[in-house]
């Protein structure tokens, strides 16, 4: 396994490197928020993704496991809903 015996995460942010001059920084630059990671849902497949409904919150293993990599990263989430076609 690379890196070692320990599992790798990549993560990438969509603000890129803030030092970078502006032709090279990526398109979303001016649209991003620091500490916090967009993250595009559909929430109709139990039990991967789901609403709960006496709440509508989002539940399911999906939304634990962004939670958690968010968590471990320090960011917040940013929940963008999805709607399949």
């Amino acid at each position: 396994m690379p890196f070692g015996s320990r599992p790798y995460l990549g993560a990438r942010t969509c603000c890129g490197n803030t030092r970078a001059s502006p032709a090279r920084r990526h398109p979303a630059a001016g649209r991003c928020e620091i500490g916090r990671a967009g993250v595009g849902i559909e929430t109709t497949y139990p039990p991967m993704a789901f609403k709960v409904p006496k709440s509508h919150e989002r539940a399911g293993f999906n939304v634990e496991l962004v939670k958690a990599i968010a968590r471990d990263l320090g960011i917040a989430a940013k929940w963008e809903e999805m709607r399949s076609c």
